[in-house]
Order: C-alpha cells, then sequence, then structure tokens
C-alpha cells in the first residue's frame, strides 16, 4: 500500500496596490489626499476615517478605477458614473 502524506501551509501573504483617498468637505472641495500602499480591504478604515472627519471620501486605483467611497456624496461633484 501507499501513503499520501498531504501538507498544508498558511502564509499572510497579502497582494498590496497602489490607491489614491481622497476626501471631500459638504461643498465639495478637497480636505486631504491619501497615497497608499496597502491591501484592498485596508483601504475601507482609511476612507471611513476620512469620511467621519471630512463628510465624504473615495478611493481610486493607480489604473484609475472607482474602487470605494464613505460618506454623502457632494452635489457638487456631480453624479457618479459606473462603467
Amino acid at each position: 500500500p501507499f501513503i499520501i502524506v498531504l501538507y498544508t501551509t498558511k502564509t499572510n501573504l497579502k497582494i498590496m496596490f497602489d490607491y489614491k483617498i481622497t476626501a471631500y468637505n459638504k461643498l465639495g472641495k478637497v480636505q486631504e489626499v491619501e497615497n497608499l500602499f496597502c491591501a484592498p480591504d485596508e483601504i475601507d478604515d482609511v476612507m471611513y476615517t476620512m469620511s467621519e472627519q471630512y463628510g465624504y471620501a473615495e478611493a481610486f486605483d493607480t489604473m484609475n478605477t472607482h474602487v470605494g467611497e464613505y460618506g454623502e456624496r457632494p452635489l457638487s461633484l456631480g453624479e457618479r458614473k459606473y462603467f
């Protein structure tokens, strides 16, 4: 008979990306811009904190793809178009 031994390993390897998070006040004026190199699940905390402080925050990756937002989008920024 043959004995098969399987080894499993767990890694904490995270895939990291560059993001640009911009915070706006209620009038749609830029209040803060943060450039981050992090895992996708880590930008939510930063966006949430910035939206709590300023009113609205949104994030884009290096390909200018919208990857998230928190808060109430100011009317002066116009309606977000999702393609």
